[in-house]
């Protein structure tokens, strides 16, 4: 029996897209991004371990002005250009508030610079 719980969202999706470590893939919500998949052996296995980490969401062939722009600025950043992603707005709806302030903490950290998890833990 077809269970409609675990049918996607409309507002949410995902979407592959090309960059200089391979295909990656990010999914999104109207919270914000939901997650990023580094490239795995091929697009299926990117696609299964994106929707494994943030849940059923369907595939967009254009993704939202907001996901485009995380995209756009993942593609720079792993083509070497130092950038920082705190502008991306990111769905934190499901994450603990203990991994809230994690990422808080490490998008603090200025593009170039490094922290180490003792730095953080500290924090």
């Amino acid at each position: 029996m077809h269970d409609p719980s675990l049918r996607p969202s409309p507002a949410l999706g995902h979407a592959l897209f090309d960059t200089a470590v391979g295909r990656c893939a990010l999914a999104w919500s109207a919270a914000g991004v939901r997650a990023v998949q580094l490239p795995e052996q091929d697009d299926a296995a990117t696609v299964a371990r994106l929707l494994r980490a943030c849940g059923p969401c369907q595939a967009a062939t254009t993704p939202p002005p907001d996901a485009a722009a995380a995209i756009q600025a993942i593609q720079a950043l792993l083509q070497g250009h130092k950038l920082g992603l705190r502008e991306v707005v990111l769905d934190m709806t499901q994450v603990s508030d203990f991994h809230q302030r994690v990422y808080a903490i490490t998008r603090a950290i200025p593009p170039g610079q490094v922290r180490t998890y003792g730095d953080i833990a500290e924090q």
